[in-house]
């Protein structure tokens, strides 16, 4: 191991370090709950950018990085969470704006919330719907993908209130079911699946664990995180089974194929790759850092607020604009040579590597942006505990949260705002329908 290299590795393990210590300490202190989206990004961050700095180094880099390269790394991470640090404890402004919103919800009974989740489940079905709309359908696919985990929170919530009818275990049995499948079927991506199992441990700290002792708490989550560990290292070698590298299955068939790969994935584990917990962010960054250099001889140019532009432009159809941004993880592996045009792939390049692409004041308003958006849904968490429509989103968009440090940023943001949206049109339909009232935290007690 290099010299180099060598202080990546410690520097990546003072970085998970400091990431797991700022959890710990501000849930042990009492200061914030457990389950949160600050939480969420930092552990997220400890995954995606320590234990991926601590993979780097432990095998060859695709290319030969400069010294230079290493430092510009290390000045981009601490500038990014210094000023996301920075926002999110220091700038209160988000917080008493989200103390003034959502104030109402519909009645929340076992019977109320079947109904809703019934509902839910219904719209689901949109992602099977052809519309030959440019745009229409996509948004149509994407509500539908996201529809079944709000179903599943609706349905654990009428359970949870009424525990011996079994109208509602079968509920929860055949909603969950339908939503695992509908997840599983899709192969590739793997975040909806995760935010859809995430749901249950979410919402069961927020309506029950929220008040045990730490210790208890900390233990449960300790067993959580290994059984995840194991399903995510074996669903990460069978995702894209049917998908690619063999023939292409339709949905059925993906969805059986891969659960039978993944069962036999989790017998074997000397199999499994644990080194690769964080993936490759930290090299990719690596990459996009190069590339930045590089600008210096006119080889490459930086794109500014590019990220944003791809956010922004995201609901415009590629069909009615051919030359619409595209993400960086979509054009760093060919514009640095790493791969061949026409291979399919899409890099997660950390927020490091977005703003070396970018400008590097970039990470200073993203760092911005970032830490009021956390601290907004956390008040929206605090103000009004255990919401099963809060609850539903943050579950929905957990594995965005989590990965948003790896990146693409612009994929890893838009899909959160498509949860944020969904709850709000769940929140004015079932508040037409049922009428609304103040949120009562003891709906749940």
């Amino acid at each position: 191991m290099s010299k180099d290299d060598e202080l990546l590795f410690w520097f990546s393990v003072a970085f998970t370090l400091v990431m797991v210590a700022t959890v710990l300490f501000s849930y042990l202190r009492k200061r914030q709950d457990l389950f949160t989206a600050w939480h969420m990004f930092l552990g997220g961050s400890a995954l995606c950018v320590g234990f991926s700095g601590i993979y780097m180094t432990s095998k060859p880099h695709l290319f030969n990085y400069s010294s230079k390269t290493y430092e510009l790394y290390y000045f981009g991470v601490v500038i990014f969470y210094v000023t996301v640090y920075a926002t999110y404890y220091f700038v209160k402004f988000p917080a008493w704006r989200a103390y003034r919103h959502f104030r109402t919800c519909p009645p929340l009974s076992s019977s109320t919330m079947m109904l809703i989740s019934l509902v839910a489940l219904a719209a689901s079905v949109s992602q099977l719907v052809l519309v030959q709309i440019p745009g229409v359908s996509q948004i149509l696919v994407r509500f539908g993908l996201l529809a079944p985990t709000f179903a599943v929170v609706f349905s654990f919530a009428a359970w949870f209130k009424n525990k011996t009818n079994p109208v509602y275990v079968l509920l929860l049995i055949a909603v969950s079911g339908v939503a695992f499948y509908s997840a599983f079927s899709l192969g590739g991506g793997r975040r909806i699946l995760y935010g859809t199992a995430f749901a249950f441990p979410l919402c069961f700290y927020w309506w029950k664990a929220r008040y045990w002792k730490p210790t208890r708490v900390l233990a449960l989550l300790a067993v959580l995180a290994v059984a995840t560990l194991l399903a995510d290292r074996a669903y990460n070698n069978v995702r894209w089974y049917g998908v690619r590298n063999v023939k292409t299955l339709n949905r059925k068939e993906g969805a059986q194929a891969r659960w039978g790969k993944f069962l036999d994935k989790l017998q074997n584990l000397d199999d499994f790759d644990f080194t690769r917990i964080g993936q490759q962010g930290t090299e990719h960054s690596f990459v996009a850092i190069r590339m930045y250099e590089l600008k210096e001889m006119g080889a490459f140019d930086q794109s500014p607020l590019h990220s944003l532009k791809v956010l922004l432009t995201f609901p415009i159809p590629r069909a009615l604009w051919e030359g619409k941004p595209k993400n960086l993880g979509i054009t760093l592996p060919f514009d640095s040579g790493v791969l061949a045009k026409g291979t399919r792939t899409n890099w997660g390049t950390s927020i490091v590597g977005h703003g070396y692409h970018e400008g590097v004041w970039v990470l200073v308003i993203y760092g911005i942006l970032l830490g009021w958006t956390l601290r907004y849904l956390d008040a929206l968490l605090v103000q009004q505990p255990g919401n099963p429509f809060f609850l539903a989103f943050i579950a929905t968009s957990s594995g965005h949260i989590i990965g948003w440090s790896r990146g693409d940023i612009a994929s890893f943001t838009v899909w959160p705002i498509a949860c944020f949206v969904l709850m709000i049109l769940f929140l004015i339909f079932s508040q037409f329908i049922l009428g609304k009232r103040p949120y009562d935290p003891r709906v749940f007690a």
